[in-house]
């Protein structure tokens, strides 16, 4: 699963009682939800009991579009585990159901259940043993957009099937997300990551239409209804949350690898950019399997990308359902492609699918997993240095997690709600610990370790014990230290880095300290490589941390000129070193390390040296990895008149960057810094093929032609490019004349609701111009506010306008008399427009 960001303001309100009442032959016992058995299960989230296990599955469904119901028909191969059973528990959310019976002998014999909307209890007429499979035939018809069920930032719903109605920019089309436990509401199931079983899928559908299941597409039949049944076989067992099934008018792009298929799913307006979209995906098959040394384990890998997904993406096995951010065109491609979550979702085809995580507290095994796949494909694909700097960037969004106040071990047997799992700890910090992993047992011994792992547990479901003990049995190394440390304790190391240079003694001595919290984090264990620069050569100097402070004393010749802790860059710490900035500025000159230098540019950006900080801007402004020219360009605020002379010819090469971040920061600072009113360059790079370039520079040619500018930004909103919505109504909202802002409302009415939203924010920020263009802002927020189809959006209009005049309120106190002025005109202009917004 690739966790994606929404930009729509919502709010989740979860009410979760839904009885439906089915007749009763017999009275089964209850599930017990006593207040004591609430508390014990809030301590302890571990796997669920497994009296049954579910073999196989063969599933009938249609569709009824106008109620939103699905129509099933389920025939369920089950065996009890050792102790014998007389009833059998099954998830089965929302249901009517129609018959519910075991098939002996061929024929259907009625079964007394019980069900309370939920679960669906049925009795047995007798105990069943071991050694016997257990017939159960269910018809049925479930109602997902019925239900209310809980779901999180993550994985924002919990419907299991999706109806998804025609748009003017899409056809109506389905599909499934399941995980963590939602695919329960379209087929019954023991909804558990633990469980495991093959199936079948016959999938009802207009015969103009296109489905997707798991595996293959093993016949089709024609019915004299005019529709058409596609049946989907499944014969590799997967989990039950990783059974997926799409339908609607897609386009297909065909490919193989190895003689397997592998294939794109498109909406047809995008058949042409599916290619490039997707291109990565066979070198990607190939890179991965061999690699972990077990090949792609499937028969075929489809990929689709659908609308209003409620995540990033998800990796069913083998099909993988992503959501319509994939969609990309040349100039959002060339700004980010959709290699991570291609990569995520492909490396969950080994973690995750063919070996699964036991319960959702054991998730990492699964997403930490996927997201490692991301950073081998950067390295592979990209080089070290683009790696590390994927990894810095996995560290950094931890720590956001980590410094808002989560502190959790990566593997939990405690939360309060599934979803809790899907965090930064079991994606991003997951990265970072497996990189950890890697490196301290080395790289043929990780790959190898990797691949026990998936041979001996293929097709079962595992916990941190099991990938620990391959680790071990491999490397013959006990690494119970590293796995307690990393994946069962919260938190993670502060290191504060010092060193004394003994001139008398010729040695040096470096001190580190452990600063974290050790009431709440351990002392951690942290082999680690110094490195000791001299005039002599570099000496390498392997150590291990194991105290809350330590010191290493070494014997130099002559005096060091730069001293590296952690010279892999390997350890997820945050690292506090104290040294001058001469030994700074040789970290700079003399790494290969790419984030030595971004660490070096980031300490040495901030002197007081007004000369010095312009000739760090330079040096980085002159390296050869992206991320450290950006950090040159961000300064550019604090360069002196002689610096800003000094790099100007440097930011005049920058504007050539092929790079789009660089290029368009550039950009910024020629326009801004400079004040550069070069419409010529500006419109040039309005045909750069990247939108964050032609964000900069439309903005730019708004400051030196703003009348151009809006031209161009009209232009643009004729694309009809999700990417280029921004930049335009920006641009037009703060530069536009009334007429102007009257085309912008009139254009956005037919949009979408992420895009009308989108252009509100525009607009309630371009009212401080005041005069008649604030006032026409004021007056289409009014009017949206009032007649907007969507009732969020409604409310989102005024609310917005109620925030600005709170801000303009404030904003006037501190203003200049003339821009105070205009503030509190707009202020009252905006208050009386308020008034005639009536009270829903």
């Amino acid at each position: 699963m690739h966790v994606g960001k929404r930009l729509f303001i919502s709010g989740f309100f979860t009410v979760l009682t839904f009885f439906i009442h089915a007749q009763d032959r017999v009275v089964l016992p209850d599930v017990d939800v006593s207040e004591d058995r609430v508390k014990r299960a809030q301590q302890y989230s571990g796997a669920a009991d497994r009296p049954i296990d579910i073999l196989h599955m063969e599933l009938e469904v249609s569709f009824n579009w106008n109620l939103h119901a699905v129509l099933g028909k389920a025939d369920v191969y089950l065996k009890p585990f050792f102790n014998p059973v007389d009833s059998v528990v099954l998830d089965a959310k929302g249901y009517d159901l129609k018959k519910v019976a075991q098939v002996v002998g061929g024929k259907r014999e009625d079964v007394d259940y019980k069900y309370d909307g939920m679960k669906l209890r049925i009795g047995l007429p007798r105990k069943y043993t071991q050694d016997e499979v257990v017939h159960l035939y269910i018809d049925y018809v479930s109602y997902p957009d019925s239900l209310n069920l809980t779901a999180g930032p993550a994985i924002r719903g919990a419907k299991g099937l999706y109806f998804i109605d025609a748009t003017e920019d899409y056809e109506k089309h389905i599909w499934t997300q399941g995980e963590p436990e939602s695919n329960s509401t379209w087929f019954p199931t023991v909804d558990k990551p633990s469980e495991r079983f093959t199936h079948q899928i016959g999938i009802t559908v207009d015969t103009a239409w296109k489905t997707l299941s798991n595996g293959a597409l093993e016949f089709r039949t024609d019915n004299e209804d005019g529709t058409r049944t596609d049946y989907w076989k499944m014969d590799q067992s997967h989990a039950p949350y990783l059974v997926m099934l799409a339908a609607g008018n897609f386009d297909t792009i065909g490919t193989s690898w190895n003689g397997k298929p592998v294939r794109y799913f498109v909406d047809p307006a995008w058949k042409e950019q599916a290619s490039e979209i997707f291109k990565y995906t066979p070198d990607m098959l190939t890179f991965f399997s061999e690699t972990l040394g077990v090949p792609f384990p499937w028969k075929k890998y489809d990929q689709i990308a659908v609308r209003e997904y409620v995540s990033g993406a998800m990796e069913n096995t083998t099909a993988t359902v992503h959501g319509d951010k994939l969609y990309r065109d040349e100039r959002a491609l060339a700004d980010a492609t959709a290699e991570d979550v291609i990569a995520h979702e492909l490396f969950h085809q080994w973690f995750g699918d063919l070996v699964t995580c036991k319960d959702w507290g054991q998730i990492p095994l699964n997403e930490s997993f996927a997201s490692f796949g991301e950073l081998l494909w950067h390295k592979h694909a990209y080089g070290a240095d683009d790696a590390s700097w994927f990894l810095h960037n996995e560290f950094q969004a931890y720590l956001g997690e980590f410094n808002n106040g989560k502190s959790v071990p990566m593997i939990r047997t405690e939360y309060d709600e599934i979803q809790d799992m899907f965090d930064r700890h079991s994606y991003q910090r997951g990265t970072c610990v497996l990189n950890m992993l890697q490196h301290t047992v080395g790289d043929e011994a990780f790959f190898a370790s990797l691949k026990k792992y998936l041979t001996d547990n293929a097709y079962h479901s595992v916990e941190i014990d099991d990938l620990r003990k391959a680790f071990e049995q491999v490397t013959g190394q006990d690494l119970r230290w590293f796995f307690d440390q990393w994946f069962l304790k919260a938190g993670h190391p502060k290191l504060a880095i010092s060193n004394n240079w003994d001139k008398e003694n010729n040695t040096i001595s470096i001190t580190i300290k452990q600063t974290q919290d050790i009431l709440k984090m351990p002392v951690y264990k942290l082999p680690a490589a110094i490195e000791v620069y001299t005039q002599l050569g570099k000496k390498r100097y392997d150590v291990v941390l194991d105290r809350q402070e330590q010191s290493f004393t070494f014997d130099v010749a002559s005096q060091p000129y730069l001293i590296k802790f952690d010279a892999d860059n390997y350890l997820m710490a945050e690292i506090e070193v104290q040294q001058t900035d001469a030994f700074w500025l040789h970290q700079l000159g003399n790494s290969t390390q790419m984030m030595d230098r971004y660490h070096a540019v980031e300490h040495l950006i901030g002197t007081k040296n007004a000369n010095l900080r312009s000739t760090i801007a330079g040096i980085a402004m002159d390296d050869q990895f992206f991320a450290v020219q950006l950090l040159g360009l961000s300064s550019a605020s604090k360069w002196d008149e002689s610096g800003k002379k000094k790099l100007k010819d440097t930011v005049r090469k920058l504007l050539k960057s092929e790079n789009p971040k660089v290029r368009a920061e550039a950009i910024n600072i020629w326009s801004t810094i400079y004040k550069e009113k070069d419409a010529k360059l500006y419109e040039k790079n309005l045909e750069f093929v990247s939108y964050q370039v032609n964000e900069a520079a439309l903005k730019a040619l708004a400051i030196s032609n703003p009348k151009r500018a809006v031209e161009a930004a009209n232009q643009g909103l004729k694309q009809n490019s999700r990417w280029w919505v921004n930049p335009c109504a920006t641009v037009i909202a703060n530069y536009g004349a009334p007429a102007d802002l009257d085309e912008l409302m009139t254009w956005t009415k037919k949009q979408n609701p992420d895009t009308r939203l989108s252009v509100y924010i525009q607009m309630v920020n371009a009212m401080v111009r005041g005069g008649d263009s604030g006032k026409k802002c004021a007056d289409l927020l009014t009017e949206a506010a009032q007649t907007d189809e969507d009732d969020q959006l409604r409310y989102y209009a005024q609310k917005l306008m109620e925030e600005k005049v709170y801000q303009m309120e404030e904003e006037a106190k501190g203003a200049e008399k003339e821009q105070a002025a205009v503030l509190k005109e707009m202020v009252k202009y905006t208050q009386s427009k308020l008034k005639n917004i009536p009270s829903e």
